[in-house]
């Protein structure tokens, strides 16, 4: 059974990942085909950021209330919703309610998934290794993303409000198929005061919010998400302006494949490393030393071909960091408030994403694309050193006497 709840996961990932990837390689593009202008459709992105970092917690909330199926079968139906909205309008205002009701789908969806495939698993009694199945799922979403963006740019190509409206249909497919094939035999229903539905929330998140802080493994992993989100933003956002110096547009499809290769070597490396039993902190300092270097060797370094070799290695890092973290946050989180602690993690990336593209972006105006890759990577390999985690990073306790340490995946 553990096998079949792995398969499902992993379909159902690649589906929403697809659905998700049409529109990447069009979405700016059929913005400013709208008549809005670079502001506007930076605005329209950070509407959707606010809305995520908001939502967060309170639907993960939502998960842990009322059970992580219906959570997700939720948030596929409001995202096809969604995607089928944004192909129709074409205002500014318009843009922005769209990216709200995808900000809602997504966080449905963000702690609830994982929550019901760890849970599931537990309940019966699987006994591999969760990095191996986050590892899997990390490699098959990277391919699946490279062949709907590229899907979606052709079917660009006759219309760009065609990839969002392929998106969305894809989504509502999702939405029964998860309805229909999700099975939940774990999830007990809980008494909940119909009178008093807020309440519960209210009180989940709270508890949930005390929980996940108070544990230093997961507030260790929280402060990392966060750091590294708020330093990723110009990496996000600058490298085609930056390699356009160099190349033509028409390669930006080749860096995009190196970066989704390189990330899948990270997936790679990160589960050898952790089959040597090497200590937690030692693979913690070597993943954001790998991405730190990165940066700054992408920003220091002149000649095109060291320039984007250092900013794969980043990238490198980067597919490290997001699979073993995941790992050692679900081992130390209780089943409980498994979907609220996620979220909660996920709302603190958020916050850090929003600040981190406000201010490299108005760095990048002041200073150059290169300076704020440095001051980055400068940033990251100093939250590496033991002494900037001394409060938080000492031998790992056991948040809670049912997982094991984190010592070890």
């Amino acid at each position: 059974m553990a096998t079949r709840i792995i398969k499902l996961y992993l379909w159902l990932k690649m589906g929403t990942t697809l659905a998700t990837s049409l529109h990447f390689s069009i979405y700016v593009s059929f913005l400013l085909q709208n008549k809005l202008n670079f502001l506007e459709v930076s605005l329209v992105n950070a509407f959707f950021m606010l809305a995520v970092f908001l939502l967060e917690t309170p639907t993960g909330a939502v998960a842990d209330l009322f059970g992580r199926k219906t959570s997700y079968v939720l948030a596929s139906l409001v995202n096809g919703l969604g995607f089928v909205l944004y192909s129709q309008v074409n205002t500014f205002w318009l843009f922005v309610c769209a990216e709200v009701v995808i900000a809602l789908g997504h966080t449905l969806e963000s702690g609830a998934f994982k929550a019901w495939l760890v849970d599931s698993l537990y309940y019966y009694q699987y006994d591999g290794d969760l990095i191996g199945v986050f590892n899997k799922a990390q490699r098959y979403t990277k391919i699946v993303t490279g062949i709907g963006a590229v899907a979606g740019a052709y079917l660009g190509q006759y219309d760009m409000s065609l990839s969002l409206l392929a998106g969305g249909l894809f989504y509502l497919v999702i939405s029964f198929l998860s309805w229909l094939l999700m099975k939940e035999e774990y999830w007990q229903t809980r008494s909940i005061n119909r009178h008093s539905w807020w309440q519960n929330i209210q009180s989940t998140i709270v508890i949930s919010m005390q929980k996940g802080w108070q544990c230093l493994g997961i507030r260790q992993i929280i402060i990392v998400f966060t750091v590294c989100a708020f330093c990723y933003q110009p990496l996000n956002m600058y490298w085609q302006p930056h390699f356009g110096q160099y190349l033509a547009t028409k390669y930006y499809g080749y860096i995009f494949v190196g970066i989704i290769v390189f990330s899948l070597a990270g997936n790679e490396v990160i589960t050898l490393l952790t089959r040597r039993n090497i200590a937690a902190n030692w693979l913690k300092l070597i993943n954001l030393l790998i991405i730190g270097c990165g940066c700054i060797g992408a920003a220091v370094w002149q000649p095109l071909f060291w320039t984007l070799l250092f900013y794969l290695l980043h990238e490198m890092g980067r597919g490290m960091l997001d699979v073993y973290y995941d790992v050692q946050l679900h081992q130390q989180i209780d089943s409980e408030q498994r979907a609220t602690i996620d979220s909660f993690v996920s709302m603190m990336r958020t916050g850090g994403a929003c600040l981190g593209l406000l201010l490299f972006g108005w760095l990048a105006n002041q200073t150059s694309i290169r300076f704020t890759w440095l001051l980055a990577g400068v940033i990251i390999g100093l939250s590496s050193l033991p002494a900037v985690w001394k409060r938080f990073v000492r031998q790992s306790k056991i948040c809670y006497t049912s997982k094991t340490s984190d010592d070890h995946v």
